[in-house]
């Protein structure tokens, strides 16, 4: 079995100008495309007004006994990691406590934060990682 050179390898290296100024370009391509769709603004609308709706359940991973829960809405557009107890989450009493707000993190550094995941230690269960 041959290994064939990947032609798009050099795509990896982020902080290239030509990575950076191939991917703005395709990125514009693919937004010209979407715009001149009719069906892509009201498809858009209604994805962002469901993702965005209160009203959902909240999905939420369980650690050490809390449940753990990331929300975006209108006030918070990059995202507060919350938790909750059981109790509350099942009385459906919204007593959620802000871990981390993203928001609050970027405007403290001035850069554009954001969430990309959370890991919950299993050996040391008081310590997360975030990515």
């Amino acid at each position: 079995m041959s290994h064939l050179p990947d032609p798009h390898q050099w795509l990896e290296s982020l902080d290239d100008p030509a990575v950076l100024q191939w991917v703005a370009a395709q990125n514009s391509r693919t937004q010209a495309l979407l715009d001149a769709d009719a069906r892509y603004a009201p498809l858009q609308r209604d994805i962002l007004a469901h993702l965005r709706d209160t009203r959902q359940i909240p999905f939420f991973s369980e650690h050490a006994g809390w449940l753990y829960n990331f929300h975006q809405d209108e006030h918070h557009p990059r995202g507060i990691y919350r938790r909750s107890t059981l109790a509350a989450y099942r009385a459906g009493s919204q007593q959620w406590q802000t871990v981390l707000d993203v928001d609050a993190l970027a405007a403290e550094a001035g850069k554009d934060w954001y969430l990309d995941g959370v890991a919950h230690c299993t050996v040391a269960p008081t310590r997360v990682w975030c990515t």
